[in-house]
């Protein structure tokens, strides 16, 4: 017995073998139509903030920027460079050393990126003003910056 799998964006029910997956910000799910015509069709968008953005140059090594603005009020974007595809994951710790926030941890391919930081926690909860710490981590590269809140 073959089991259709509706696709809401094309409309056309979908027959094994099937595969969903991503490709830059988008989830694809690809497979057959009733005729056997191979179909590939964008699920959705997957909704970030983080954004890859183009200097005219792919980087040649790791770099964390300070963030800006600085001291910041609400939000504040961080700025990376990536030499190779990289697994990264880009935390946000108090001066105590307790981790407040992941912002990424997810596998990027060689460019420039930024993301933005709305001053919440991973609990959802707006964090108090201080001093805080982002770290970005990759295979190869680590790097640790400051960055103020001010309410």
């Amino acid at each position: 017995m073959v089991v259709g799998v509706k696709v809401i964006t094309e409309g056309t029910d979908l027959y094994p073998p099937y595969e969903v997956y991503t490709y830059g910000f988008h989830l694809y799910y690809m497979g057959y139509d009733d005729s056997r015509k191979l179909l590939r069709s964008i699920i959705s968008s997957i909704p970030t903030d983080i954004t890859e953005f183009d200097n005219g140059n792919l980087p040649i090594d790791y770099h964390l920027y300070q963030n800006y603005p600085n001291p910041f009020n609400p939000n504040t974007t961080i700025e990376f460079n990536l030499p190779t595809r990289s697994v990264v994951t880009l935390l946000i710790y108090n001066l105590l050393g307790q981790q407040v926030k992941e912002l990424i941890n997810q596998k990027f391919s060689a460019g420039n990126y930024r993301v933005t930081w709305d001053g919440i926690n991973n609990s959802g909860v707006k964090v108090s003003s201080g001093i805080y710490l982002y770290r970005i981590k990759t295979e190869s590269f680590t790097a640790t910056k400051k960055m103020v809140l001010l309410k």
